[in-house]
């Protein structure tokens, strides 16, 4: 793959504004059935909206509980 290389483009696209910050994006797709010798068109919708951050808090990052040592570990064979 050379530096100019493109996907081949497998599908159209429409998209709308619905508002400002919000898109409505239609994805067509149509092939060939060659069984059956006609076209089939598949269509797929979703919306995309955007958003400005105003606040953000990380979560702290999660640690296996510590083991707790067991006085008898005869049960499990004894540490053999």
């Amino acid at each position: 793959m050379g530096p100019n290389w493109q996907p081949e483009e497998k599908t159209g696209r429409a998209v709308f504004q619905t508002s400002d910050t919000s898109r409505l994006v239609e994805v067509t797709r149509e092939w060939w059935h060659t069984e059956d010798d006609r076209v089939f068109t598949a269509k797929g919708h979703f919306r995309v909206t955007v958003a400005r951050l105003v606040h953000a808090k990380e979560a702290p990052p999660a640690h296996p509980p510590e083991k707790k040592g067991r006085g008898d570990t005869s049960t499990f064979g004894g540490g053999r």
